[in-house]
C-alpha cells in the first residue's frame, strides 16, 4: 500500500550522508502512490451509508468502535451531521476528533485504526439494524375490538 518510513540509526557521525538517500527513497516511493491515494479517496467520498433515524447511525458508530467509550463515540457520531454521509466523511469525522479533542495517545491509535476501516472498501460497514421492542398491550386488552 502506502511505503513504511523507518530508520534505524544511531545518532553518530556521518547521519548527514546516510540518512538523506534513506527520506529521499522514502518520499519517491510515496509521491508514486499519489493517484492510488486518489482513488481511494474518490471511492470513499461515492460511497454512502444511508441511516434512517440519528438513533440507528449511533447504534451503527457503537458497533463499529468496539471496545471505545461511548461518550468517545457519541462525540464522533456528532460529527457526522448526515444520514447518508461517505465513507470519506465517516473517516474525516473520525480524524477530527482524534486530533482536537483531549484523548490519550492508546485510545487515539485505536480510534485512527477503526477510521482506517472506513478507507477500506473491503471492510464492510452497513446500518445496525435496530429491533424494537413493540408492546402488544392492545392485543391483551379484553375491550380490544369492542366497540
Amino acid at each position: 500500500m502506502l511505503p513504511i518510513m523507518e530508520i534505524n540509526e544511531k545518532h553518530t557521525s556521518f547521519m548527514d550522508i546516510r540518512v538523506p538517500p534513506m527520506i529521499h527513497d522514502f518520499v519517491d516511493a510515496f509521491l508514486k502512490q499519489t493517484s492510488y491515494m486518489q482513488n481511494v479517496i474518490d471511492s470513499c467520498s461515492n460511497t454512502r451509508i444511508v441511516f434512517e433515524t440519528d438513533e440507528q447511525k449511533l447504534e451503527t458508530m457503537k458497533a463499529h468502535f468496539v471496545g471505545i467509550s461511548e461518550r468517545h463515540v457519541k462525540r464522533i457520531n456528532e460529527l457526522v451531521e448526515s444520514l447518508s454521509p461517505s465513507r470519506w466523511d465517516m473517516f474525516n469525522a473520525t480524524t477530527y476528533f482524534t486530533s482536537h479533542y483531549p484523548v490519550s495517545p492508546i485510545v487515539r491509535a485505536e480510534i485512527d485504526g477503526f477510521a482506517e476501516r472506513f478507507l477500506d472498501m473491503r471492510y464492510p460497514f452497513a446500518p445496525v439494524i435496530i429491533q424494537l421492542n413493540v408492546q402488544q398491550e392492545f392485543v391483551n386488552r379484553p375491550d380490544f375490538g369492542t366497540e
